[in-house]
């Protein structure tokens, strides 16, 4: 049997876009014939690396194959067959990315992921130029392979539940993705309120997001939704416009390890967030 081990932690939990890729990528291989499995991962960050270094020095069986696919991994050589996918590096186009201890930590496991691994994916020319030129990465070495896109996913219409569509305004602006510094979400929320457009944000925090949470709280004409992780449930009217009030508190910990109605107070079990998947979880997955 052959099969791809994929990391827990990314394929089990929902973590944005990387989440989306690696679930997509298990889904499709498994087409072709191969079993997926995963690698152990801990609710600790720190428990995890050592359990993915661990598993890194498993003895090779004919027909396995590990995909790291979302950006790091392993920090010494893997034994089994093995490849990494790097997405890019946001902070080479963007600034507010991570702090420097961020960005230092996590340039310096992709590195040992590239380094450790037998292949190295990424998604679009962009990204591998921009490879190229962070780690010195020699183009015949990166092996692109763009996103697919789901034909029927955006072919086929949705409509709302009813208890969504009483909640918002008749126009408004939709922002579906994580709350992160590079979304350039603070920007968004100040044209909005000089416009007074009402915004309906769908999404969940990822690193740094104080600062982006603090200023939707702020905002009279932003409407979060309740999968979103910032301090306010808001309700919208269909003719005045969104109307806020704190009916909760924000989650203490990141949403990314714990069950979904823990880690969003404010989401009420049978409650739909702001899409048309009955998923809760389909807001966070740009």
């Amino acid at each position: 049997m052959k099969k791809v081990y994929y990391p827990g932690r990314i394929l089990e939990r929902n973590v944005g876009g990387n989440t989306t890729y690696t679930r997509a990528i298990a889904e499709g291989i498994k087409e072709y014939g191969w079993e997926v499995d995963t690698l152990p991962y801990h609710s600790k960050a720190p428990v995890t690396a050592l359990m993915e270094q661990y598993s890194a020095l498993q003895k090779p069986v004919s027909g396995e194959l590990v995909h790291y696919s979302a950006d790091t991994g392993p920090l010494i050589p893997v034994r089994r067959p093995s490849v990494v996918t790097v997405h890019g590096v946001a902070s080479a186009v963007a600034e507010g990315v991570r702090n420097p201890v961020q960005e230092f930590t996590w340039r310096s496991r992709v590195r040992a992921a590239m380094r450790f691994t037998d292949a190295l994916i990424t998604v679009s020319e962009s990204s591998s130029e921009t490879l190229q030129d962070v780690f010195g990465i020699d183009a015949a070495k990166i092996n692109v392979i763009p996103h697919g896109i789901d034909v029927d996913l955006f072919s086929t219409p949705a409509v709302a539940s009813p208890e969504v569509l009483d909640r918002l305004p008749e126009d408004y602006l939709l922002y579906l993705g994580n709350i992160e510094p590079r979304k350039n979400i603070i920007e968004l929320v100040n044209a909005v309120d000089r416009l007074a457009l009402p915004l309906v944000v769908a999404g969940r925090a990822a690193w740094n997001s104080e600062d982006i949470e603090r200023r939707i709280a702020e905002s009279p004409t932003l409407c979060a939704s309740d999968s979103s992780p910032t301090p306010t449930a808001c309700t919208c009217s269909n003719t005045a416009g969104p109307s806020c009030s704190p009916a909760c508190t924000k989650a203490s910990a990141s949403p990314y390890s714990k069950p979904w109605p823990q880690a969003h107070p404010c989401w009420q079990p049978g409650a739909a967030p702001f899409a048309t998947s009955q998923d809760p979880q389909a807001t966070s997955r740009m």
